[in-house]
This record gives C-alpha cells, structure tokens and sequence, in this order.
C-alpha cells in the first residue's frame, strides 16, 4: 500500500508539474486599442491590427479608437538610421 501511495503522489507531482509549465510566447502589440467603458472602466483593448477592426469592434458602444503607444514604440525602436 505504501508504493501505491508513492506512485500516486508521484504522478500527482508530473501532473501538477505539467500544468504549472507555460509555454512561451512573443508579445504582439497591436496599433489600435479600444477605449470604452463597456470593457472595464475605460481601460484600452488593443487587439486590433486596423482602425476598421477596431471600430467594427466599438459599433453601439460608447468609446473611442486610440493609437496603441506601445505599438509606436517598438516601431520606432526598430528603426535603423540611413546609411
């Protein structure tokens, strides 16, 4: 009974471990963000990769499309001066 309870303890251990795992992930930052009330005290929503989707995605809410400032920022990060 004592090695059941081992090898129980021990697949619970993998399991957990398993789960605990994430995988890892590049960061996309979007240009446009959402801003309205209906999505959680004004707080941007930037999943949009056009101004159309974005306010294709506000239509009947109240709010605004807002250029995403993280989006101008890897942008311009990314730039290389002229040669």
């Amino acid at each position: 009974m004592k090695i059941i309870g081992l090898a129980v303890s021990a697949l619970a251990f993998v399991a957990i471990a398993a789960l605990a795992i994430t995988p890892s992930r590049a960061e996309v930052n979007y240009p446009w963000c959402a801003v309205s009330s209906a999505n959680g005290l004004g707080q941007p929503l930037c999943h949009f990769a056009t101004l159309d989707q974005c306010r294709a995605f506000l239509n009947g809410l109240t709010g605004e499309c807002r250029p995403n400032p993280r989006a101008a920022v890897s942008v311009e990060t990314g730039k290389r001066g002229a040669r």
